[in-house]
C-alpha cells in the first residue's frame, strides 16, 4: 500500500508540473508579474527565469523535476499530517479539561462573522500553544560541525562533528527547568505577563523549531488550527474512548507512558497511540 500510495503521488505531482511547465516555458510567460503564488508556479517561475538566457526552457531539467517533487511532497505532507495530530489532542485536552473547553467556548461566543477576528482569539491561541507544547508533532536534526560542542548534563563538551544532533522538542518541552509544572495542561501560561513564573522562557518553544531555519508553514498551521476549533469547538463534543478501545483490542503492549494513555507515537510524525479512538457527539450547552 505505501508502494502504491508512493506512486500515485510521484504520478500527480510530475503530472501538475509538467502541465504548469508548459503553460511558463517561453520568456514572455516568465517576465510577467506572477499572479498564481502556489508552490509550483513559484518554483516554476523562478526557475524558468534562471534558465531563460541560455534557452534551455523548452524541456524540463530531470534534476529540477526531482528535487521539486520531493519538495513539492514535504509541503503536501507537513501540510496536513502534524496538524491532524495537533487537533486531536487539542480535542483530548479539551475534553479532560472542561473550564478550559468553557473558556474556549465562551471566546468563540464573542465572535462575528467578521474572518479579522481570528487574530483576536488569545484564549484559543493559549490553547493550541498547549497542546503544541505537551504534544509536539515533530523535532529536527542539524548537521554537526568540526570545532562545534554541546555542554552535557554533567558539565562535559561533547564533539558534534560527524553527528546528526537531534533538538527534542518533547523533552524540552516537559522539562521543569523551562517550564514550572510542565506535565499539566494550562493554557494560562501563554497570557502570563513577564515576570510571572508561567510566563515561557524564549526558545522553549519548539513545535516548529526556532531560529531560521524555523517552519515556514506555521503560520498557515495555527491558522489551520485556529478556524477548525472556532468552527467545531461549539458543535461538538469529542471524548476519546481508550477504555472502550481496549475492551475490544487487548494487547500486552505498552498502554500508558507516565500515566498518558495517548502517549505519542512516531509514525511520520508524531501520532496519538492508537489513533486516539474517539466519540463525537452533538455538543449541547
Amino acid at each position: 500500500m505505501t508502494w502504491w500510495n508512493n506512486r500515485r503521488m510521484l504520478q500527480y505531482i510530475h503530472r501538475e508540473l509538467d502541465s504548469r511547465f508548459k503553460t511558463k516555458h517561453t520568456q514572455s510567460e516568465v517576465t510577467k508579474k506572477v499572479r498564481s503564488k502556489t508552490i509550483i508556479d513559484l518554483a516554476l517561475v523562478n526557475y524558468l527565469i534562471g534558465n531563460t538566457q541560455n534557452n534551455s526552457t523548452n524541456a524540463m531539467n530531470t534534476i529540477f523535476r526531482d528535487i521539486s517533487t520531493s519538495q513539492i511532497r514535504t509541503f503536501v505532507f507537513a501540510g496536513h499530517d502534524s496538524t491532524s495530530s495537533t487537533m486531536c489532542y487539542a480535542f483530548h485536552l479539551l475534553s479532560k479539561h472542561p473550564t478550559a473547553r468553557h473558556q474556549l467556548i465562551a471566546e468563540h461566543d464573542r465572535m462575528s462573522e467578521n474572518p479579522n477576528l481570528l487574530n483576536q482569539l488569545p484564549y484559543t491561541l493559549a490553547v493550541i500553544k498547549e497542546a503544541l507544547r505537551l504534544y509536539p508533532p515533530a523535532s529536527s536534526t542539524r548537521s554537526g560541525e568540526l570545532g562545534h560542542f554541546i555542554l552535557g548534563s554533567n558539565g562535559v563538551q561533547l564533539p558534534t562533528d560527524g553527528f546528526l544532533v537531534w533538538s527534542n522538542a518533547y523533552a524540552i518541552h516537559r522539562d521543569e527547568k523551562y517550564w514550572p509544572e510542565p506535565d499539566s495542561f494550562l493554557p494560562e501560561r501563554w497570557l502570563a505577563n513577564e515576570g510571572d513564573r508561567l510566563y515561557p522562557l524564549k526558545g522553549g518553544f519548539r513545535p516548529f523549531e526556532f531560529g531560521p531555519r524555523n517552519c515556514i508553514g506555521q503560520e498557515l498551521a495555527m491558522l489551520e488550527l485556529k478556524i477548525v476549533l472556532t468552527i467545531t469547538a461549539r458543535e461538538f463534543d469529542i471524548k476519546s474512548v481508550y477504555d472502550e478501545w481496549d475492551r475490544l483490542h487487548p494487547t500486552k503492549a505498552l498502554k500508558t507512558l507516565n500515566g498518558d494513555r495517548a502517549y505519542q507515537i512516531l509514525s511520520g510524525s508524531a501520532h496519538p497511540s492508537d489513533g486516539l479512538p474517539c466519540r463525537v457527539t452533538s455538543a449541547t450547552h
